[in-house]
């Protein structure tokens, strides 16, 4: 308890330090001097809660359950942009007026329709001037990322003399090597070696360690398979982020910084480990050995790294990093989620060890960059 409080005083002392006068004080998505003066004559009654995140992420689920996302990264893009967009708005407001003032209606709203465009609130006659004031200067800045990225985004481009990976349907996660990432320096940043070629004696000790993993998997071990092979790995660890924090009536401050930084590594780890996949093409254990049988579907993209380790990696990490108290528990599902995927025949061990490593190296750049 000692340590969260301690936590929730730094971050709050981070942002009162940042003194609103001087001119080098760095922020991401920042408001300029101008536009800080002109909110700070701007009153409001209204303060941002932590059931207003609650009401918006039911909305929000709602909405996609109802009109899934098409467009590159799907959910995993937008949640960084939503979360960044949502932290980014409390920390204007109070490096302003000195308090979470205001409402996420209007900046909420902004990113929704960057990915739903005909999308229209029930809280558009509701609207509160500063609020609305805030989140124009900011949606702006949002927007032009969200247009760049946009842009940029296209089909990895693969090579013609290695494509004996693919499956029989069109490959899976193509454009996510092109999203803009958010705490990177670049999609290849933790890129890993290059492997060896599929026919180079490594692969044979590769095969005949997942042959036996599959055939020694415990009960508990293939329903564990079962279980990850079914699971949204974004979903699952951002609801139980959600979950441990409510649990643990973790402050506004600190929940809004988890948010962000956690939807940040989910979504930088998968650029990371597509990008890491469609560079190297490397087969599936089933597709080097016919004769092993995966225990579940083999997903149709190149298998190392594994994105399950990539992911629940980078995500463990940030868990870990704030609430260490946890550490055991997040770890222990990150290791059993990339461990699921060689259980089940789909991965060989390397790729969940390049994975982890490549999640560890993300986790770590969005904490502290």
């Amino acid at each position: 308890m000692l340590k969260k409080s301690l936590l929730a005083l730094f971050l709050m002392m981070s942002m009162i330090a940042c003194n609103p006068k001087e001119e080098e004080c760095e922020r991401s998505f920042a408001l300029s001097k101008e536009e800080v003066a002109e909110l700070q004559k701007t009153p409001t009654e209204d303060r941002i809660t932590s059931k207003e995140l609650d009401e918006w992420d039911q909305k929000i689920k709602d909405l996609m359950k109802k009109e899934p996302l098409k467009k590159a990264g799907g959910s995993t893009r937008f949640y960084a942009y939503l979360y960044s967009a949502q932290k980014a708005f409390a920390d204007e407001s109070f490096y302003a007026a000195g308090t979470y003032a205001g409402n996420l209606d209007a900046i909420t709203v902004a990113i929704i329709q960057l990915f739903y465009p005909n999308y229209s609130s029930d809280k558009e006659g509701k609207k509160d001037q500063y609020s609305t004031l805030l989140a124009t200067a900011l949606e702006k800045q949002f927007a032009e990322r969200f247009q760049e990225e946009e842009e940029g985004i296209s089909s990895a481009q693969m090579s013609t003399d290695k494509d004996d990976w693919k499956g029989e349907k069109d490959p899976v996660g193509v454009k996510r090597p092109s999203m803009k990432p958010w705490a990177l320096h670049s999609a290849d940043e933790f890129r890993g070696s290059e492997p060896p070629e599929s026919e180079h004696p490594f692969w044979q000790a590769q095969l005949e360690s997942v042959t036996a993993s599959v055939k020694d998997a415990t009960d508990e071990q293939k329903e564990k398979a079962k279980y990850w092979a079914k699971v949204d790995t974004d979903g699952f660890w951002m609801g139980l982020a959600e979950k441990y924090m409510e649990k643990n009536k973790t402050s506004l401050q600190v929940r809004l910084e988890v948010r962000e930084k956690l939807a940040v590594a989910l979504v930088d780890a998968l650029i990371a480990v597509f990008d890491n996949k469609y560079t190297d093409l490397v087969k599936r254990p089933s597709q080097m050995d016919p004769t092993l049988k995966p225990s579940i579907e083999v997903p149709n993209h190149p298998s190392c790294p594994s994105a399950h380790s990539t992911i629940c990696t980078a995500a463990e990490v940030v868990l870990s990093y704030y609430f260490p108290e946890n550490e055991a528990e997040w770890k222990g599902l990150g290791e059993e989620a990339g461990m699921s995927r060689i259980w089940a025949g789909v991965h060989f061990p390397v790729d969940h060890a390049v994975g982890k490593k490549q999640g560890f190296d993300v986790g770590r750049a969005v904490i502290f960059r």
